[in-house]
């Protein structure tokens, strides 16, 4: 089968969505958390750096993300490096953000969007995706 524009933007705004639902699960079960654990969530974390520094980072992140899921939807070619770029920051920065608490779904939804970022970042580079991003 001959993956189109078309097929590669729903796999796209997939990821997109099964993320946003992950976090959005997480704000929706954690109030049914037993109350030592809110307590434990509500805390600043134990993280390696500052909570202003992650919030830097993070809105970094964010921005990042928008404009490398805006570039992939048009096939802009910067975008794909953007998107290497951001897939290492979120790996690495992950590790410096601490112990966290995390519903089930919100875990299975994450990992499903990160599998389906995997499989777009890999796309991008073989034909015929990467023939789009060189015109």
């Amino acid at each position: 089968m001959k993956i189109t524009k078309f097929h590669f933007r729903t796999l796209l705004i997939a990821s997109v969505l099964f993320d946003l639902a992950g976090g959005a699960s997480f704000l929706i079960v954690n109030p049914s958390i037993p109350p030592e654990l809110q307590k434990f969530v509500c805390s600043p974390p134990d993280a390696a750096m500052s909570p202003h520094t992650s919030d830097i980072i993070g809105l970094q992140v964010l921005v990042t993300a928008i404009v490398v899921v805006v570039g992939f939807f048009v096939f802009w070619r910067p975008a794909r490096i953007l998107a290497i770029v951001l897939t290492l920051e979120t790996i690495i920065g992950t590790a410096f953000l601490g112990t966290a608490i995390q519903p089930g779904w919100a875990v299975s939804l994450s990992l499903l969007s990160d599998l389906l970022w995997g499989a777009i970042l890999t796309l991008t580079f073989v034909p015929p995706l990467k023939d789009f991003f060189e015109k």
